[in-house]
């Protein structure tokens, strides 16, 4: 993404009709995937290839009531033994929403989105395939910045190649590069403080990044990953304000204008260059075993130092780092249907670019200015899980515990020492600034239990209930941004032709804030939605209500609405909405 206020966040850049599954590593137990902290959630979207020989498509229409949302999506395959092509395609005109107090939020935009994959098999154990990927937003509005997104245009390729069976040693080599380039425009045009000061931020995100996999099968129960990967963000851009009258007096007119060139980016770099082994053993039916170790080689450059970061930490140099990641895992089926399984994991990362070098910029969830620390330690991850899954006749489920102690944990804390840069003269807004620094220890600890019954063939009941704590050991206080408890259920018919589910969604209240990070409890709420839907020679149809008690309610790490006083603040979530989907498949 380019801008600093995660207007445009990676999923924004992304088809959601055109992902296939969702891969989740619920800790640091996977280290072919880059340098993580936690966990990984691997987003996997459709290709060609695993489809039947021939033409295939599907297109699709949707409307939701609540911000009058319309929306139009299609995908068309072409496969042969030698040549696939897929084409998908993406229309989206959403409107402002009413929370549940009939509150308009704004939240409006307009986003078109193409992406393109033609795969080449030059023989059965070969393959290469081209991906091409274009997006453009406009007139996006954001309730919770104090800007809105008039235009953010996204281009990302790709290049494949793999090779299967070398030999009985040798069974997958994998060669993976990419490059993206964002242009995003931040602007006040729309707010009331246009009057006074016209500002406008162009920014920009380049990525290039690349991956060798080498898999060896050393035997049949055994499985080896040997690999590197490299990514490289560049970001740039420059704030512009030209001021046209006396923020404490707005009758008094600047003639000519006063015109603020700020730096946004200071066209920073950060570079990864990481080298990975994980191999995974069945030692017999019952029991295996997975272990994986990642060195990770990240460096950081800012090659427009602000002046604001020179004062605070002199001369700011090429920072470079190594980092050391591992896990061990081992399950153990205790019965033909019930595993067990243990996990140690350490995750290492080094600051983002936001931590290293954002500099007085409110790109937090509140109007506090943050301010970077380019001499950030990496964040350290030691965790440990248990985990029991099984399935006694049509009962199933799944129980996890964790525990992980953080070592220089990487937190925005407010710095009496350091004054806001912007608006000074607004009583309104906070007196300090946020500095990023590092924690000595830490820990966040919890569980989460997954249950299914089936009965009666085709009634379903699920429910799942989840729970974390964080807590600042150095200070003897909790961590910021720390979501609530949380539990689900739902109710319902799941056949092939037919499906109808109610679900139930309970929060809890989060009362265990951190007052250094000036961070504010929030309540419980609770959130029913009602689901249906039948498929019909290709034909799907979908009708969704979402909200039904039409709650006004928000989440926890909600950002808050900086231009607005209503609900005090808080930007709450959408109210009663009814959605209708109709999907052919040809």
């Amino acid at each position: 993404h380019a801008c600093p206020n995660h207007m445009d966040p990676i999923t924004s850049h992304v088809i959601p009709e055109e992902i296939e599954k969702v891969e989740i590593v619920k800790g640091p137990f996977d280290v072919r995937y880059g340098a993580v902290l936690g966990g990984i959630i691997n987003l996997v979207t459709t290709r060609a290839d695993r489809l039947e020989k021939g033409l295939h498509g599907n297109v699709a229409l949707g409307y939701g009531t609540n911000g009058s949302n319309a929306s139009a999506t299609g995908s068309i395959s072409y496969v042969q033994d030698k040549f696939d092509l897929m084409l998908n395609s993406s229309y989206k005109d959403y409107g402002n929403y009413l929370d549940g107090n009939q509150v308009e939020v704004p939240a409006s935009f307009n986003t078109t989105d193409v992406s393109v994959k033609a795969g080449f098999n030059p023989s059965k154990n070969q393959r290469i395939q081209a991906n091409y990927r274009y997006s453009i937003s406009k007139d996006i509005l954001h309730a919770g910045l104090p800007m809105d997104s008039p235009h953010d245009e996204g281009q990302m390729v790709g290049l494949d190649y793999s090779i299967r069976n070398m030999n009985p040693l040798f069974s997958k080599l994998t060669l993976k590069t990419y490059y993206s380039y964002v242009d995003h425009l931040m602007t006040n045009s729309l707010r009331k403080n246009f009057k006074v000061v016209d500002a406008q931020t162009p920014v920009f995100a380049t990525t290039l990044g690349g991956k060798m996999e080498l898999e060896l099968t050393p035997n049949s129960k055994t499985f080896i990953y040997l690999g590197t990967d490299y990514s490289g963000v560049n970001r740039s851009g420059e704030r512009t304000r030209i001021l046209k009258r006396n923020p404490k007096k707005p009758d008094v007119v600047f003639d000519p204008p006063k015109v603020f060139t700020d730096t946004v980016w200071g066209d920073a770099k950060v570079n990864n260059l990481g080298v990975f082994a994980q191999g995974k053993v069945f030692v017999s039916d019952k029991f295996f075993v997975q272990s994986g170790l990642r060195v990770d080689f990240n460096s950081g450059r800012l090659d427009e130092v602000a002046n604001e970061l020179k004062s605070y930490y002199g001369n700011v140099e090429t920072d470079n780092q190594a980092n050391i990641s591992a896990h061990l895992v081992g399950g153990f089926k205790i019965h033909p249907k019930t595993e067990l399984r243990v996990s140690l994991g350490r995750g290492v990362r080094s600051g983002n670019m936001i931590e290293r070098y954002i500099n007085h910029f409110a790109v937090g969830n509140d109007a506090y200015e943050l301010v970077g620390n380019p001499n950030l330690l990496p964040e350290k991850n030691h965790q440990a899980e248990l985990s029991l899954a099984g399935k006694v006749n049509n009962f199933s489920y799944v129980v996890s515990g964790f525990y992980a102690l953080l070592d220089d944990y990487i937190v925005a804390l407010v710095d009496t020492t350091i004054t806001r840069k912007f608006l000074k003269w607004n009583d309104k807004l906070p007196k300090y600034a946020r500095r990023y620094t590092n924690i000595d220890k830490a820990v966040k600890f919890g569980f989460e239990v997954n249950a299914g019954y089936t009965f009666a063939k085709h009634w379903v009941l699920n429910t799942d209930i989840a729970y974390t704590k964080g807590q600042n050991i150095t200070y003897d206080r909790p961590l910021p941004q720390i979501s609530p408890i949380e539990s689900n259920i739902a109710f319902g018919y799941k056949a092939k032709k037919y499906w109808g589910m109610a679900n139930l969604r309970l929060v809890g209240a989060q009362e265990d804030v951190a007052l250094d990070f000036a961070e504010v409890a929030s309540p419980a709420f609770q959130v029913f939605d009602l689901n249906f839907g039948a498929v019909w020679n290709g034909l799907t149809i979908g009708f969704v209500i979402q909200n039904v008690l039409d709650e006004a309610y928000y989440e926890h790490l909600n950002f808050r609405y900086k231009n607005s006083v209503e609900n005090s603040g808080f930007i709450l979530e959408q109210g009663r909405n009814f959605s209708f989907l109709a999907k052919y498949n040809f």
